[in-house]
């Protein structure tokens, strides 16, 4: 085999292990799944044309795709367009459907439930530590301080701590 076909054939691999778990990272932080395969295909293409260059392919892209996501979507808010990013979100089982397994699915949808729960900044930072960002990492990606993502951490960590004691209590029969 050449190396050039070498290259597309780990690239193809490569695509078929991320292409939905990236679509998930941005499903999770409040994308579409319109939205997410967008930015995930602009990421993908970018990676494609740097392939021999990128020395960890799977952080440069979700890297990549959590910029794309971000950077749509403040165009979106600058160009007056909030009605249609706050459109109904499309079901994560779209993108959960290649996986085949419906356990995983539903696990999906229980997770996605309850992350979205939770207010838009601290879903997005909790999203990037389920990928395995560390807090410097997620801070640069966002643009925000370390303290900060710290800060929404620490809430998110309590808000989901509240929602499954909530939820359990309810499956149990206890109130509160």
């Amino acid at each position: 085999m050449d190396p050039e076909q070498a290259e597309r054939t780990e690239f193809e691999a490569f695509f078929r292990t991320e292409y939905v778990r990236i679509i998930k990272i941005l499903v999770v932080m409040g994308a579409t799944l319109a939205e997410a395969e967008d930015a995930t295909q602009a990421a993908l293409t970018d990676a494609y044309q740097r392939w021999e260059s990128i020395d960890r392919p799977g952080a440069y892209v979700r890297t990549a795709a959590v910029r794309q996501f971000l950077k749509n979507r403040q165009r979106r808010r600058e160009g007056g367009h909030r009605e249609l990013w706050a459109a109904a979100r499309t079901p994560i089982e779209d993108a959960a459907a290649a996986d085949q397994d419906f356990a995983a699915v539903e696990d999906q949808q229980w997770v996605t439930q309850i992350l979205d729960k939770l207010p838009r900044a601290q879903r997005e930072v909790i999203a990037l530590i389920m990928d395995g960002f560390e807090t410097k990492e997620i801070a640069e990606l966002l643009g925000k301080q370390e303290m900060t993502i710290r800060q929404h951490k620490s809430l998110a960590r309590r808000n989901l701590i509240k929602t499954l004691e909530d939820s359990q209590a309810d499956t149990h029969g206890g109130g509160r």
